[in-house]
Formats: structure tokens, C-alpha cells, sequence
């Protein structure tokens, strides 16, 4: 092999391990600063792990279908209970995420299309908002505003015309910003067997192995240093050997010379 494709190698080899390095450097860095804030956080939402606000939830019934089928993945973030009230009364569509352990009765507001309030489930839930209502004489944080949310799959027998759950910001998880059954996947494959060891056994094994190959190059060219001073030894002995007589001895005398020219210098 060249020497230029040995530099090659070797270059894209240090690229690969240093992206690497990075890689997983960062995964560990984000995943570390994500925990702390959950865990700091965790008894603020009744044990449901927020990292800055984000929370990831895995849709479990079919109430939300064909939005969100079964086993997809939902991103959310915790907006403002204000900022939820503008995008709604401006006429978004609104997914809330929230802790099923408050009911409100439904007598307590001015409401026609839903009337069956559906008994807590202590879990967390993804439903759509359907009505918001706020009591102006409490502050943000203490009950100030009520969301009323229902499923939309009003064919199965997660949902019907009528139900709904009531809430307030209180028990708010957040508000749904990505939804995907191709999240919902991944999130399964990387936490099964095989995901771990894709993520973690594979890359280990990778620095591992290389680690061992730089080591073994190493000593074998220890090895071959000494075997290339032996030979450049025997080709020069050899180089002398095959001088002729005659120069042999004008050799002899070159040297002999410049010893007796060293002598009369040192005299000086």
C-alpha cells in the first residue's frame, strides 16, 4: 500500500473517531443536563419527568385517532396558560397533554356540547381543547384557567359526543408540538435490546477495536526499526566489500592523512 493511501486511512479513521467522540460527548451532555432539570422539576408535575419544558409521551388508547394512532410518539412543551388562551380564541387547533386528576363540574360553566364528564384516570392524557374558560378573581397558577378537552375519535370507545375532561394550568404537562408514529417507533426500537446496542455496544466495540489496531501498528513498527538499522548496517558493509584493491587503499591513505592533518592541528 502507498504511503499517500495510508495517509488517507489514517485521516478518515481520525475523522470517524473524532465525530464519535463529539457525538456522544454531546448525547451524554444533553441527556445529563435533561436529567437534572427533570429530576428538579419532577415533583412540580405530579412525577412526570419535564426537561426545560419539554416532555415526550407515548399515546396509549385511540381516543386522538387518526391524529395520533395508537403507540405514536408526542412532543410537548409548556406554553403559557395565556399564551394557549390567544392561539386557541385566534382559532388554532389546540392538543393539551395534562394530569387526568382534577374534575371541575360541568355546572360551573356555560357549556352546551359537552356534558359528560368522564371519571379521573390519575394518568397522563392528549386530548383536544374545546373550551377555555378563566376566572378573573384567581391568579395564574392557583386554578385561574379552566380547559375543557375531548377526544376527537368519536367512533370508538375512547371517546364520545359529549365527553370531555376539565383542567386547569395546574395540572398542564403541555401543549402537543410534534406528533408521529415514526417518533412513537424509534422511541421503542432505541429503548428495546437491539436499540441499546446500536446506540451504545456498537460505537464502544468500534473505539475499542481501533484502539487495539493503533497499538498493534504501533509495536510492529518498533519491531521493524531495529530490522531496518541491521540492514542499512549489512548494505554498507556490503558496499565496502565491493571495493577494488586500488581503491581500497587510496581509501587507506585518505584516512591516514586526514588523522595526521587532525594531529598537527591539535599541536597548534
Amino acid at each position: 500500500m502507498s504511503e499517500k493511501k495510508k495517509l488517507h486511512r489514517s485521516r478518515a479513521k481520525s475523522i470517524v473517531d473524532w465525530v464519535l467522540t463529539i457525538f456522544f460527548s454531546l448525547i451524554f451532555l444533553v441527556a445529563a443536563a435533561g436529567l437534572i432539570d427533570g429530576l428538579a422539576e419532577k415533583g412540580k408535575h405530579y412525577g412526570q419527568r419535564l426537561s426545560f419544558g419539554w416532555g415526550s409521551f407515548i399515546i396509549q388508547t385511540d381516543s386522538m385517532v387518526p391524529v395520533y394512532p395508537v403507540k405514536s410518539a408526542i412532543l410537548t412543551h409548556l406554553d403559557s396558560p395565556e399564551s394557549i388562551r390567544k392561539d386557541f380564541e385566534a382559532g388554532s387547533t389546540v392538543d393539551l397533554t395534562f394530569m387526568d386528576v382534577y374534575s371541575v363540574p360541568v355546572t360551573a360553566y356555560d357549556t352546551v356540547n359537552y356534558y359528560d364528564q368522564t371519571a379521573n384516570t390519575g394518568y397522563p392524557m392528549t386530548h383536544r381543547l374545546r373550551e377555555i374558560h378563566v376566572d378573573e378573581s384567581k391568579e395564574s397558577g392557583s386554578g385561574r384557567y379552566t380547559f375543557i378537552v375531548s377526544g376527537i375519535n368519536l367512533s370508538e370507545h375512547q371517546s364520545a359526543i359529549g365527553q370531555y375532561q376539565a383542567f386547569t394550568e395546574k395540572e398542564l404537562l403541555g401543549r402537543v408540538k410534534v406528533g408521529s408514529t415514526g417518533l412513537g417507533r424509534l422511541y421503542q426500537f432505541l429503548t428495546s435490546v437491539w436499540g441499546l446496542l446500536l446506540l451504545l455496544v456498537l460505537p464502544a466495540l468500534y473505539l475499542l477495536i481501533s484502539t487495539f489496531i493503533d497499538v498493534a501498528k504501533s509495536m510492529k513498527e518498533e519491531e521493524k526499526e531495529p530490522a531496518v538499522e541491521e540492514g542499512t548496517k549489512k548494505a554498507e558493509s556490503g558496499a565496502a566489500s565491493t571495493l577494488s584493491p586500488e581503491d581500497r587503499e587510496r581509501l587507506k591513505q585518505e584516512m591516514i592523512e586526514e588523522m595526521m592533518a587532525k594531529k598537527k592541528e591539535g599541536r597548534k
